[in-house]
């Protein structure tokens, strides 16, 4: 007992400074004692205000798609929708490994001179990829086309590239966006992208375009945002630009190895994980199948672009200000989005039951079978719902080799879901059923994941405060 502060502090325990703690109290091993002050609210867990204007402003982007679906039902083919999900299967897969990764750390990087060094370096390295993947479709693009049984795509190669151009610039300035937390920027941004998006490809269908406007409707679409976006980086102090240097670039490059090393063959193995189904449907029942497939995934999707990307990328923001200001909340901060997410996932398959009617009634009688693929999807779309935004976690405690391994997984349960697809005889309808399954049991995984990597941020955090303790003890 200490006769002077007349209570007892265990050397493994950590007391704040300046706490009250009653006469004769006992404080054993491993506890951490918080001035009242500083208890964190259940409330920051969940920032509702940088949510909501994400989401609204998602939503009202994808309220005016889904305005604008029956017109581009009618006005383009389930064929040429086909095509479209080619073009766009193959600009996703590639816009996620443009900038090696790089993009992923804007938010978590500890100031603003580092973060702009690094954001030259992606756009740096955005054009140099856009550069070698034109090369590779101009001179390998006849070839992958006839693996994949796809050769009519063969006259849309040459929108490629700008379509991987401004993919990828629009995704590294959404990054910057979210470490400045301009999330109404962010928000303005995916408006202004569908409206330019729904223009473009609305405009062509009527003239009769064909798939070319459905493509030039999405490359339009992503440089609307992009300008919109690019006033964040402007922004900035001058003074802040004058830091730029190659040096500093290095350094950044230096710092953030993991990324590319570990974290861009994750991320490629997620997208393709992502993209094949579609490019498996095309490839076994024809692009027509594929355009069918197209529209539901992209029904589907919406709940995961109104509130789950939302979620995602706020997260990423608080969270980042989290690993920096109060690592200690981090795990809490997740576990409480995850039990939200889950609650409003359960909405999604019961709202699926009256696809098959809903989908002829809005889209035409030609898109009445993609109803049926909802309903087969709606499981796994629910269960995605609730990891992706979990996945930001890996990211922010810079566990790439857990992203590596998640990717993996996802990719060996693909593989398998293909082989019984080619092995056997089946109908469509159950190439869905089966991709279904298989996107399930991938969202279980990606979710244990998280939640393991959760787990050993929370034990290495109350190490360094257990080592603090303990140093504070000793002197």
């Amino acid at each position: 007992m200490n006769s002077e502060k007349e209570f007892f502090v265990h050397e493994s325990a950590y007391v704040d400074q300046e706490t009250s703690i009653g006469k004769e109290t006992h404080i054993w091993h491993f506890c951490r004692v918080q001035r009242q002050n500083r208890k964190v609210s259940t409330k920051s867990f969940w920032p509702p205000g940088n949510v909501a204007t994400l989401a609204g402003a998602t939503l009202l982007g994808q309220f005016l798609v889904v305005l604008a679906c029956p017109l581009l039902t009618r006005c383009y083919s389930p064929r040429e929708f086909g095509i479209f999900e080619i073009f766009f299967s193959v600009v996703s897969i590639a816009s996620v490994v443009a900038a090696a990764r790089y993009e992923v750390a804007l938010p978590i990087a500890r100031n603003e001179i580092r973060a702009l060094n690094l954001l030259v370096l992606v756009s740096a390295i955005i054009l140099c990829s856009t550069l070698l993947f034109g090369i590779v479709a101009w001179l390998f693009g006849d070839r992958i086309l006839s693996v994949i049984g796809a050769e009519k795509f063969r006259e849309y190669l040459w929108l490629l590239p700008f379509g991987l151009l401004s993919a990828a610039i629009y995704q590294g300035f959404s990054f910057w966006a979210t470490r400045c937390q301009s999330f109404s920027t962010l928000g303005v941004a995916k408006i202004i992208q569908s409206l330019g998006l729904l223009d473009t490809k609305s405009i062509a269908g009527l003239a009769g375009a064909g798939a070319v406007g459905l493509i030039g409707g999405v490359v339009v679409g992503y440089l609307c945002g992009c300008a919109v976006l690019v006033r964040t980086i402007v922004a900035t102090p001058r003074h802040i630009f004058r830091k730029l240097s190659f040096s500093g670039m290095l350094s950044s490059a230096k710092r953030y190895r993991r990324f590319p090393l570990l974290s861009t063959w994750g991320a490629l193995m997620n997208s393709v994980g992502l993209r094949a189904p579609t490019l498996v449907i095309a490839s076994f029942f024809g692009l027509e199948t594929a355009g069918l497939f197209s529209l539901c995934s992209r029904v589907l999707a919406l709940p995961l672009s109104i509130v789950g990307r939302s979620v995602l990328q706020v997260s990423l923001g608080e969270g980042a200000r989290l690993v920096r200001e109060q690592p200690e909340t981090l795990r809490g901060y997740f576990i409480q989005m995850m039990k939200r997410q889950s609650i409003l996932a359960f909405a999604i398959p019961l709202a699926t039951l009256p696809a098959p009617f809903l989908f002829r009634f809005a889209f035409g009688a030609s898109w009445e079978t993609a109803g049926s693929f909802a309903q087969i999807l709606s499981i796994s779309c629910a269960l995605q719902f609730v990891s992706n935004p979990m996945s930001a976690c890996l990211d922010l405690t810079e566990r790439q080799d857990l992203h590596l391994i998640r990717e993996c997984f996802r990719l060996v349960i693909l593989g398998g879901g293909i082989l019984i697809i080619g092995a056997y005889e089946i109908n469509s309808i159950q190439a869905v059923s089966v991709l279904s399954g298989v996107g399930s049991l991938s969202c279980i995984g990606s979710l244990a994941i998280s939640l393991l990597a959760l787990r050993d941020w929370d034990r290495q955090i109350c190490g360094q405060q257990t080592s603090l303790a303990s140093s504070e003890v000793a002197t």
